[in-house]
């Protein structure tokens, strides 16, 4: 693996080293991403990408029927309901920055950038679970 890119310059990587410097600046980027959520206030803990338009519902109001609607209308969408809960294992994670991303069209672990969803557009074009 010492093979060095085509740009053979003074200066060029190998592709070791490349990978190295990808996987610190990737660790930099969860460092600030933690240091944003430590700067919290009350129970707010986490940071995640949200779209413009989209709805957080606080704990305080996700009742059990609400939550058996939304989970029924996810299921309907064919998005797993654990993908949109904040702090879920299953949370899709942006490669770029580290944090929590709701987009329930990106495949967690695919490319990163998703296919352009119907869910997409202008302003409040958050991914729309209802007509």
């Amino acid at each position: 693996m010492r093979e060095r890119f085509q740009n053979s310059s003074p200066g060029a990587l190998t592709l070791e080293q490349a990978r190295a410097q990808e996987i610190k600046r990737q660790r930099e980027r969860r460092r600030q991403a933690e240091d944003l959520a430590a700067q919290g206030r009350g129970e707010d803990t986490e940071i995640a990408h949200v779209a413009r338009g989209e709805i957080v519902i606080p704990a305080a109001l996700q009742t059990a029927e609400l939550l058996k609607i939304l989970r029924l209308a996810a299921e309907e969408h064919g998005i797993p309901f654990d993908r949109l809960r904040v702090g879920s294992r299953r949370n899709s994670i942006n490669p770029n920055t580290g944090v929590a991303e709701f987009d329930p069209y990106v495949v967690p672990g695919g490319p990163t950038q998703a296919s352009p969803s119907p869910h997409r557009g202008g302003r409040n074009s958050g991914c729309r679970l209802f007509p």
